[in-house]
C-alpha cells in the first residue's frame, strides 16, 4: 500500500472539580482526552453530572471513567451521546481522584462537569415530609430511616417535578442490599404515589436513594408512613 497519513500528538486537557462547587466547562479538540481531578475523603458519596454535551461533528459520544488515588478504576460510567449522570460508589480513601473523558474516534466534544455531594436527611415514621430539591445535574438524594424486623411501612412521595417517569427511588436494607424500588416523575401517576415496604427483614438503618434520570433536575417530597392497624371480630361490629 502507498499513501499518506497525518499524525498529531495531543496532551490531555486538564482541570479541577470541587464537590458542590461551580460546574466546569470544557472543550476537547478532535482526538483529545480530558483529565479532571477532585479531592475526596473516605466514605464520601458523590454524583457526577455531564451536561450541555455536544460533539464535533454531531453524532459522537464520550466515555467517562473515574479513577481512584492509586490509578485503579473506581467506576466506568459508560458512554454518553447526550447529557447524563454517573453515581459514584462510596469513595474508598482520601486522596485525588480523576475523571477521564474520552471522545469516540476523532470527535471533538464540549460539555460541562458538575460534582455534587448527595443531599442527605432522615425520615421518621409519621413525621414531616422531606423535600429533595436540586438544580445540579447529577446530584442525588440519600435519606435514612430506622426500621424493625417485621414492621410494615409505606414510602410515599408527592409533588415530583423531575421530567418524565424514569427517575428512581431505591430502598436499601441495613446490609446494603436492595429491598425495593419505584419510579417517579412529573408524568401522570408518577407525580405522587407510594411503595409498600412489607414485613421489613431486619432491624437497623434503611436507606432511600433518590436517583434522577440522566440530566434531570427538580424536586420531590418523601414521607414515611406506618400501616394503620385495628381489630376485627367475626360477626362483630363493623370497624370504621
Amino acid at each position: 500500500n502507498v499513501g499518506q497519513v497525518s499524525l498529531q500528538l495531543l496532551a490531555d486537557a486538564t482541570g479541577g472539580l470541587t464537590a458542590d462547587g461551580s460546574s466546569m466547562s470544557a472543550t476537547l479538540s478532535a482526538g483529545q482526552n480530558g483529565d479532571y481531578t477532585f479531592s475526596g475523603t473516605a466514605g464520601q458519596r458523590l454524583g457526577l453530572g455531564i451536561g450541555s454535551l455536544t460533539t464535533t461533528p454531531a453524532g459522537g459520544s464520550v466515555a467517562v471513567t473515574v479513577y481512584g488515588p492509586t490509578g485503579t478504576t473506581l467506576v466506568s460510567c459508560g458512554s454518553y451521546s447526550a447529557p447524563g449522570n454517573c453515581n459514584l460508589p462510596a469513595l474508598p480513601a482520601a486522596g485525588t481522584y480523576t475523571v477521564k473523558v474520552d471522545p469516540s474516534g476523532t470527535y471533538g466534544a464540549s460539555f460541562t462537569l458538575t460534582l455534587s455531594n448527595d443531599v442527605t436527611g432522615v425520615l421518621t415514621v409519621g413525621g414531616a415530609a422531606q423535600t429533595f430539591s436540586t438544580a445540579r445535574v447529577g446530584q442525588n438524594g440519600r435519606y435514612t430511616f430506622s426500621g424493625t424486623a417485621g414492621q410494615n411501612l409505606s414510602l410515599a412521595w408527592s409533588g415530583a417535578t423531575f421530567p418524565g417517569s424514569n427517575n428512581m427511588l431505591y430502598i436499601y436494607k441495613p446490609d446494603g442490599t436492595q429491598l425495593s424500588y419505584a419510579y417517579f416523575g412529573n408524568s401522570g401517576s408518577y407525580v405522587a404515589s407510594a411503595v409498600d415496604l412489607i414485613n421489613l427483614p431486619a432491624t437497623g438503618t434503611y436507606t432511600v436513594f433518590v436517583d434522577p434520570y440522566q440530566a434531570n433536575v427538580g424536586q420531590v417530597s418523601l414521607q414515611l408512613l406506618a400501616d394503620a392497624t385495628g381489630g376485627l371480630t367475626a360477626d362483630g361490629s363493623s370497624m370504621s
